[in-house]
């Protein structure tokens, strides 16, 4: 009997700065044997979680909108990938006891709907990350554009394997047909971990934008008040911090880029490192909080002078 190709999705819950992005962890596992010798097995470990709080910064109305329907409808799908499973599991286990040509159309039919189950769930994915991509505050143009085109053409590809599965008339034919898209796997895997991984920088870099025009501006008004000969020391230590949290932000942000890069090479394990990754990026997260925080005893302290 020949072994069943292996096929995982796995996008881990990460948290963004006062932001849940939901995401999902599944296996499907699709067989590639030949007619006759059918083995299929399903371990699905889904992570499904609706926002918990808003974004830092709302999205428009419509395009949050168009995000939450997708994801609905991501997770619908989810639902009836998991039933075509078991749909397929039974046909299965039916055709190899009795060997007729009844139970071998069924699980010839199940297979199809269990195809159609796939790419629609995985295509309904990349979509809401596209919804979100494209209304994030902080990811660039070209970073927009760029993944944008890729994402098209991930969902291009998984719509011409789907009007294959819709009329493929044999088993073998429809494994053939799976292995299209098995070959192409690794790819939309890689593309998605990259895809959030921007979202959160892209977050990160807008509120670090934004924290930096409150140090600047606080650090030209401590200069307005020592040329007036009024002592700023405290003021300017508090500020100093903020400087201090808001370098090793930036450098929590470096990391999760050297991390990122490791991912993409290391094929093993990419949820635990995608994983290690969204702690890193908290981190950063924590010390633009910290920033905060100093800046506003900045400002305690001038009210108090």
């Amino acid at each position: 009997m020949s072994r069943p190709l292996l096929l995982t999705l796995s996008l881990s819950l990460v948290l963004a700065f006062l932001f849940w992005l939901p995401v999902c962890n599944f296996a499907l596992h699709l067989p590639a044997e030949p007619e006759g010798t059918l083995h299929f097995a399903l371990t699905p470990s889904p992570l499904l979680a609706q926002e918990a709080f808003p974004s830092p910064t709302s999205a428009p109305p419509t395009s949050e909108a168009t995000y939450q329907q997708l994801f609905s409808d991501y997770q619908f799908q989810l639902n009836l990938y998991r039933q075509a499973h078991d749909d397929y599991q039974l046909a299965r286990d039916r055709y190899l006891q009795f060997k007729t040509l009844t139970t071998k159309q069924e699980t010839l039919e199940s297979f199809r709907q269990l195809l159609k189950a796939r790419n629609t769930t995985v295509k309904t994915y990349l979509l809401a990350l596209k919804t979100r991509l494209q209304n994030t505050p902080g990811v660039t143009p070209l970073q927009q554009v760029r993944y944008t085109n890729y994402l098209n053409q991930q969902v291009a590809f998984i719509d011409s394997i789907q009007s294959q599965a819709d009329s493929f008339a044999t088993l073998p034919d429809g494994f053939k047909i799976s292995q299209q898209f098995d070959s192409r796997y690794l790819d939309i895997e890689v593309l998605s971990y990259e895809i959030l991984h921007t979202i959160l920088m892209g977050r990160q870099l807008h509120l670090k934008d934004q924290v930096q025009l409150q140090i600047n501006t606080t650090k030209t008004l401590l200069s307005r008040m020592a040329s007036l000969g009024g002592d700023t020391t405290k003021e300017q230590r508090w500020a100093l911090e903020a400087d201090n949290r808001l370098l090793r932000h930036q450098q929590k942000l470096s990391q999760s880029l050297e991390q990122l890069a490791l991912l993409k090479k290391n094929r093993s394990n990419r949820p635990d490192q995608f994983t290690a990754i969204s702690l890193t990026l908290q981190e950063a997260n924590q010390y633009l909080k910290e920033t905060v925080s100093f800046l506003k005893e900045t400002l305690r302290e001038v009210k108090r002078g």
